[in-house]
């Protein structure tokens, strides 16, 4: 049977920038705050647009620190998919947070392909998997065609495996890697 190359696609908000910690200490909030809803305005008590008004700013963007696994996980990515890793990141629609998501992209990773735009699902296919925070995200990945990972963070379905994230994700890419070997005899 012929075997697909592997590509993994990593979401960067949340999973390799933190979108969460640096938003919370725009908005004057400590960045250690317990986040349990995805749409963080929600929990915030704001509209979405009294949210996005204070953040739209190119160097929101472009300085999100990097969360505490983003090494870790990009390490597990490369050995799961050697040369077969490529970072995805949707901007809002305003041209301040695609420039400052390139710049982002081009300070803290620029040996890695990226893809910035809304349609990750275009992506999706056998062979292929995406990393990401976001509930709705994977759950369109998985209806494209590919197998998705939901990693923990406190305002997902994974919360359970917020203490350890990236444990959770090498035991889910070695159940992927399992998937697969069966696939390919």
């Amino acid at each position: 049977m012929l075997s697909l190359q592997r590509r993994i696609f990593v979401d960067v908000d949340g999973v390799l920038a933190d979108f969460v910690g640096e938003a919370l200490a725009w908005h004057g909030l400590p960045r250690n705050t317990l986040i349990t809803q995805y749409n963080l305005w929600d929990q915030l008590g704001m509209s979405q647009e009294d949210f996005w008004r204070e953040i739209d700013r190119e160097s929101f963007w472009s300085d999100l620190k990097p969360t505490p696994e983003s090494g870790a996980v990009l390490l597990a990515a490369d050995r799961f998919a050697p040369g077969g890793v490529c970072l995805v990141t949707e901007p809002r629609p305003v041209p301040c947070s695609y420039a400052g998501k390139f710049r982002w992209l081009r300070h803290h990773c620029q040996h890695l392909p990226h893809l910035i735009g809304p349609s990750r699902n275009f992506a999706a296919g056998p062979g292929r998997v995406l990393i990401d925070d976001s509930d709705s995200n994977i759950d369109r990945w998985r209806l494209a065609g590919g197998n998705g990972i939901l990693f923990p963070r406190t305002w997902n379905g994974n919360r359970a495996y917020a203490g350890d994230p990236v444990d959770y994700l090498r035991t889910m890419l070695r159940r992927v890697e399992m998937r697969s070997a069966m696939v390919d005899d």
